[in-house]
């Protein structure tokens, strides 16, 4: 899923045509608009990435890097195989309460950085089920993500590293290592 970015996008790409014939001294605005460009990139790869976290036909193995780590409260997978046998499971568990009603996972402040072609990205998110259309919907569950993004060779971006650190609505899976963390700087691991 696409957001509406194509005026932006747009605009964007005639900037940095037009920056092309820009002397080198003033190249900073082309970095600048490309980093814009990138930005506007991860921001359409993490909502498509939510949108589609219910789906079961959805390979959520594509979103990740070969040696990509997943920290979940301090579950540990690592590699693009093992994460993709987590997204599995957790499809096909029936006590999983997302699978109960229509829920919806929303994330709010992002804080994105992007340094060439790899970039981080931190905000919170909320998990909120919707019984029916008829009830009011219910507050799940809510925490923070903390990612390390890189760009393929194909120009689309992956979690590298995500570590997901909930404040709220926590699992009984992890009764056992959940540690209450807080901030984390994924920008350790460049």
């Amino acid at each position: 899923m696409l957001l509406k970015w194509k005026p932006a996008l747009a605009a964007v790409a005639a900037c940095m045509a037009a920056s092309a014939a820009v002397p080198a001294a003033a190249q900073e605005t082309r970095t600048a608009q490309e980093d814009l460009l990138d930005k506007i990139h991860i921001q359409d790869f993490l909502a498509e990435y939510f949108y589609n976290f219910h789906d079961k036909s959805q390979d959520f193995g594509e979103y990740f890097t070969e040696d990509a780590v997943f920290d979940g409260n301090g579950i540990v997978h690592e590699g693009r195989e093992a994460i993709a046998e987590l997204y599995n499971g957790m499809r096909d568990d029936e006590s999983d309460i997302s699978a109960q009603g229509t829920f919806h996972m929303v994330t709010s402040h992002p804080l994105i950085e992007v340094n060439g072609d790899t970039a981080t990205a931190t905000f919170i998110w909320t998990g909120i089920m919707n019984d029916t259309a008829k009830a009011p919907p219910r507050f799940i569950e809510q925490g923070r993500e903390y990612d390390l993004l890189q760009k393929g060779d194909d120009g689309k971006w992956r979690f590298k590293k995500r570590v997901v650190i909930s404040d709220s609505g926590l699992y009984d899976i992890f009764d056992d290592v959940y540690t209450p963390r807080r901030d984390f700087d994924v920008r350790e691991d460049l």
